[in-house]
């Protein structure tokens, strides 16, 4: 079980794909997992056990946790196993470790949002700082402004989470093709929405033929 917990952790192996290598069920391998990622007892000989000492991580390496993860929401629990011996010279099990970061620390795992990393580097804060500032110093009245800005989406978009039996995959039926990508262009206004326009791409016409 440990060895499967490893494999989804920090191979980044499903746990169909990790059961497989291990020979254990795919169901099970799920349940275990799932008891792991909610910091429940997940090892046989952890049922109906008395509750053990109290915990070595206080409220000082909830903190150091939240803002490890804060830096790097994809790091394994491995690497935060190795962050806290490193600075604080505590060894932790994974499953004590994982327990803390849902119960103590309220750090569950979920599908990740991806963000350019141009968006939060220090030239584009900069910016962002400098407009503020040029605003203030002129006086700016933004009830006389007008924002634009577009947001695209393509056709086929889906959700990407579902609901399933529980042990099962959750599947839709998607279409074969790639969809139109729709780009809506907007101007608001203090008082409300100004105007709404639709661009559609266009279509590209295949080259005629060259006469032989």
């Amino acid at each position: 079980i440990v060895e499967l917990i490893d494999l989804i952790q920090n191979v980044t192996l499903n746990c169909a794909a990790a059961g497989r290598i291990l020979l254990i069920p795919e169901h099970t391998a799920q349940e275990y997992y799932a008891r792991f990622r909610d910091g429940k007892p997940y090892l046989p000989s952890q049922h109906g056990k008395s509750p053990g000492p109290p915990p070595k991580l206080t409220k000082e390496h909830t903190v150091a946790l939240q803002d490890f993860y804060e830096e790097n929401p994809v790091a394994t629990i491995k690497q935060a196993q190795q962050m806290i011996f490193e600075n604080y010279k505590i060894i932790i099990t994974q499953s004590s470790l994982q327990k803390h970061l849902v119960i103590h620390c309220g750090l569950t795992m979920k599908k990740l949002e991806k963000v350019s990393e141009a968006r939060t580097s220090k030239d584009t804060i900069t910016k962002r700082l400098n407009w503020v500032l040029h605003v203030e110093k002129e006086n700016i009245d933004f009830d006389s402004c007008v924002f634009i800005d577009e947001a695209s989406f393509n056709f086929h978009m889906q959700q990407t989470f579902g609901r399933s039996i529980r042990g099962t995959p959750a599947k839709a039926k998607v279409s074969n093709n790639r969809g139109v990508n729709i780009t809506i262009l907007g101007a608001i206004a203090a008082e409300g929405v100004v105007n709404l326009s639709l661009r559609r791409p266009q279509l590209v016409t295949s080259s005629k033929k060259k006469k032989a």
